[in-house]
C-alpha cells in the first residue's frame, strides 16, 4: 500500500531503483529482490538493475532525461467523482454485514461494472480499470482497516474475577471427590475401575462441536469504529452433540458386527492405527435438525 501510495505522487523507476540498490546492498538476492519488486508493482529485476547500473555508472540526466512516471494529470476519481462516492457507499455496506466476506476484488469487480454502465459501453477485455492494489489504497484513505476479528460478544466475559474464581472452586471440588468417580486404568489394557465409596458418583460430560459455526476469516476490513455483530455461521451448520457417562454401561449408541463392517467399507480410515482408543463397535451420532428422516 505504501508503494502504491509513493507511486501515484512520484516516478515508479526512482522508487523500483532505490528499492533494489537498497535489497541488493544487504546482500540480498536477485531473484528474491525481482520477486519483490514485481510483487509490489514496481519495475522488474533486470530492469531495475539496468537503470540502477545508468545511475551508478553513467550520466545522471539519463535517468531523469524522459520525466515518465509520477502524477502528471487528473486522477481516475477526478474524472469520475460519482464513482467514487458509489464505490465509497459500496465499502460501507459491505463492510457493515455479518458476514466477513468482503475483498477488495469486490471492490475492484464493482469499480469496474459501474464504470462500464457509467460509460454505457460493453467491457471487451478481462483487465480491471482500477487495480486490486489501487483499490486498497482506497479503502485505506476512505478510513477502513483489515483488523483481526477478536473480542467477539460471545467470547466477552470469560476471564472476569468470579468467572476465575468459580473455575478454581469447581476444579478443587471435583479433584477432592475423585475416589467417589468411576474411573478407568491408565495402564495396556484398560479397564474400569469402581469407587469403593457407599454412593458412588457417575461423571456425565456434555460434548458438543458446531461445524461451520465459526468466522470463516481470520480477519475482516471495518471502516470506523462501527464494526457489526460477527455471524457465527457461515451457511447450514451441523450440530453434534453427545453425552459421554462415565460408567461402564456406555457407551449408549454401538453397532453390531454387520454394521461395522459396512461402515469400515464406506469409511477406510477408521482401521488406522492413531493416538485414540474407542470401545469397540462404539459410534457417535449426527443429527440434521430440521430435515426429512
Amino acid at each position: 500500500d505504501v508503494f502504491e501510495f509513493c507511486k501515484n505522487q512520484c516516478n515508479v523507476r526512482y522508487l523500483s531503483v532505490l528499492i533494489y540498490l537498497t535489497l541488493r546492498y544487504f546482500d540480498i538476492s536477485y531473484k528474491t529482490t525481482h520477486t519483490f519488486l514485481k510483487d509490489i508493482g514496481g519495475l522488474t529485476g533486470e530492469v531495475a538493475h539496468k537503470w540502477s547500473n545508468i545511475f551508478m555508472n553513467e550520466k545522471f540526466d539519463e535517468i531523469v532525461g524522459d520525466a515518465r512516471g509520477g502524477k502528471r494529470g487528473d486522477s481516475f476519481y477526478d474524472v469520475y467523482p460519482e464513482l467514487e462516492q458509489d464505490a465509497r457507499i459500496f465499502a460501507v455496506l459491505e463492510c457493515q454485514k455479518k458476514a466477513p466476506s468482503f475483498k477488495v476484488y469486490d471492490l475492484a469487480q464493482f469499480i469496474d461494472k459501474r464504470f462500464y454502465e457509467i460509460n454505457n459501453v460493453i467491457k471487451t477485455e478481462s483487465n480491471l480499470v482500477r487495480s486490486v492494489q489501487s483499490c486498497r489504497l482506497d479503502l485505506r484513505c476512505w478510513g477502513a482497516r483489515f483488523e483481526a476479528i477478536t473480542n467477539r460478544p460471545f467470547f466477552e466475559g470469560h476471564e472476569r474475577p468470579d468467572a476465575l474464581a468459580y473455575r478454581k472452586q469447581f476444579i478443587h471440588y471435583f479433584l477432592n471427590n475423585k475416589d467417589n468417580y468411576y474411573q478407568i486404568s491408565s495402564d495396556e489394557n484398560p479397564c474400569w475401575i469402581t469407587p469403593k465409596t457407599p454412593v458412588p458418583t457417575i461423571l456425565i460430560y456434555h460434548d458438543e462441536s458446531t461445524f461451520r459455526s465459526g468466522d470463516v476469516r481470520a480477519k475482516r476490513w471495518i471502516i470506523d469504529s462501527s464494526a457489526p455483530f460477527f455471524s457465527k455461521g457461515h451457511g447450514r451448520s451441523v450440530m453434534i452433540s453427545d453425552f459421554l457417562v462415565q460408567h461402564p454401561s456406555g457407551p449408549l449408541f454401538q453397532l453390531n458386527e454387520k454394521e461395522w463392517m459396512n461402515a469400515v467399507k464406506k469409511y477406510p480410515d477408521l482401521l488406522d492405527n492413531t493416538d485414540l482408543r474407542y470401545e469397540k463397535y462404539s459410534t457417535t451420532v449426527i443429527t440434521h435438525l430440521g430435515e426429512n428422516p
